[in-house]
């Protein structure tokens, strides 16, 4: 009985499991190793060298000239003048933990996925709207490409999706309450199924209060019904 009620359990976790992306580069980031206790190390050169950015001896060793104190010496430094102030690597550069090309000092949005673009301030640009028919809440499947990669690249960072949901004035209220949050709840769950955390999408509905369109014609109505994501 018992290796029946396995064999069941086995079947079903196979068959409710999410099918695989055809093109998912979302491979699990290793885990980095545990950092040694400071305390159980002795002063490194650039502890003992802090204060000479001229260089020198001290505690019988020499000080190579560091002139903007960051702990790479200046001919290994390719990263001249960095704040003394910031963290680098061995050559001398403010760290990317993110790999975006702003250095961490600087990045707004820690923690962006890798490969994707960013403005000025390390944070990820996205233009992405989802449309929907006009009295349905119901996602299609022709989008589900354009948000597989978006979960695909949320899952190799620490992003918040906002989730808005909209819908257009001509579409009545009191017929079709709140279909701009199940919009917007359609495309989370949808994300969520491809492996999102739930925790980092914040769902909203916006009703008509964002018209990308007036509407004076259909099409343009139609424009207004819709689901936009924002990363924060």
């Amino acid at each position: 009985m018992y290796r029946i009620v396995l064999g069941l359990w086995i079947l079903s976790s196979v068959a409710f499991a999410p099918p695989a992306l055809a093109d998912d580069f979302c491979a699990p980031n290793p885990t980095p190793p545990a950092a040694v206790s400071k305390h159980e190390l002795p002063p490194t050169l650039r502890e003992l060298c802090a204060t000479m950015p001229l260089g020198g001896p001290v505690q019988g060793r020499n000080c190579p000239p560091d002139r903007d104190l960051d702990g790479v010496a200046d001919t290994l430094d390719r990263c001249a003048n960095t704040p003394k102030w910031v963290p680098v690597d061995a050559k001398g550069c403010p760290l990317d933990e993110d790999r975006d090309r702003i250095p961490d000092y600087q990045d707004r949005c820690p923690g962006t996925p890798t490969g994707v673009k960013v403005d000025a301030k390390g944070c990820w640009i996205l233009k992405l709207t989802i449309p929907f028919e006009a009295d349905k809440s119901e996602l299609l499947a022709t989008h589900h490409a354009a948000l597989d990669r978006v979960a695909c690249q949320m899952r190799q960072g620490r992003p918040k999706m906002e989730i808005q949901g909209h819908q257009d004035r001509a579409l009545n209220e009191a017929v079709y309450p709140g279909v701009d949050l199940r919009r917007a709840r359609a495309v989370a769950d949808y994300l969520i199924y491809r492996g999102v955390k739930p925790e980092a999408l914040i769902v909203l509905g916006l009703g008509d209060t964002k018209p990308l369109k007036q509407n004076k014609k259909a099409a343009n109505g139609a424009a207004n019904n819709r689901v936009e994501l924002h990363p924060r």
